[in-house]
């Protein structure tokens, strides 16, 4: 009867007796079983908005209110639709009567007169479902949760990879451009300037760019295509690369391009946007 340790049944029948018996029976499993008893269906009601209860042994035919009208009420109130009902009756015992209750919500139907014993069991019964419930979505939640963290691991990893792989690029780039700028200033090293240039400029790394930005935000390219047809190439990567984080100086130099370029292109990509001067382009970017 472990069941029972520690749970509170609400009893409710207008007959004196017949809650009696119920109560004296339940009070017989432990000491730490609370009983609460009712005489009809108001009572339950304030019994409920007063204190809790793990189930509610509820007799069809009362005055006040019946049974059927406080089960109904019951399950249309958040606080009080999960705990589990018995119907109890002596009258309203045909099979559509019993159809009718479950339908509402009803977890078990009992017909009077039942003995002590089957009582309990019926209790005994649909407390064993309820925490088999709880302890149910108990673990969906946690799976969820665990769900959510591995994600959220995922894509914090994600991110990670992709900022260093764009940091990267950016370095790469500041060294190059840093080389190029040293070779031009004499005359017989414009070809190899020209050739660091054009490894500058390469379009392969952009590829894979898109590609692990892809993993991280499948939609942003796309959904910023579809309000704005008009950004150029130049402007999408420009863009997309604001969303991956990175600052003027190093989208300056994944670009290759200056400083001034860089504020043209914010003031281009601005206006485009029609975004007011109050407005900041980051904070738009963010919220594709």
């Amino acid at each position: 009867m472990k069941i029972f340790e520690g749970k509170t049944i609400l009893v409710a029948d207008d007959d004196p007796g017949n809650r009696e018996l119920v109560i004296s029976t339940m009070t017989g499993l432990g000491s730490n079983v609370k009983v609460l008893s009712a005489a009809h269906g108001g009572q339950v009601l304030d019994i409920l908005a007063r204190r809790n209860a793990d189930a509610v042994l509820l007799d069809w035919e009362m005055p006040v209110k019946d049974g059927f009208t406080v089960l109904q009420e019951m399950k249309a109130q958040e606080n009080w639709k999960d705990i589990p009902v018995l119907m109890y009756t002596g009258v309203m015992t045909a099979s559509a009567n019993l159809v009718k209750a479950l339908e509402i919500g009803a977890d078990d139907f009992i017909r009077k007169p039942a003995e002590p014993v089957e009582i309990i069991a019926r209790i005994k019964s649909v407390l064993r479902q309820r925490e088999a419930f709880k302890a149910r979505m108990q673990l969906e939640r946690e799976s969820a949760e665990m769900r959510s963290l591995l994600l959220k691991t995922e894509n914090d990893s994600l991110k990670e990879q992709l900022n260093n792989y764009l940091i990267l690029l950016s370095r790469k780039n500041e060294v190059l451009i840093n080389v190029r700028d040293r070779l031009r200033s004499g005359e017989s090293n414009e070809e190899a300037a020209a050739y660091i240039d054009s490894l500058i400029n390469t379009e392969n790394y952009w590829d894979e760019l898109f590609r692990q930005f892809g993993r991280l935000d499948k939609n942003f390219l796309s959904s910023l295509s579809r309000r704005h047809p008009d950004l150029s190439p130049n402007e999408l990567k420009f863009c997309l690369l604001i969303k991956a984080g990175m600052g003027s100086k190093d989208i300056a130099s994944l670009m290759n391009v200056t400083s001034a370029a860089i504020e043209k292109s914010r003031y281009r990509i601005r206006k485009k946007f029609e975004l007011s001067p109050e407005e900041g382009l980051e904070k738009y970017i963010f919220a594709i």
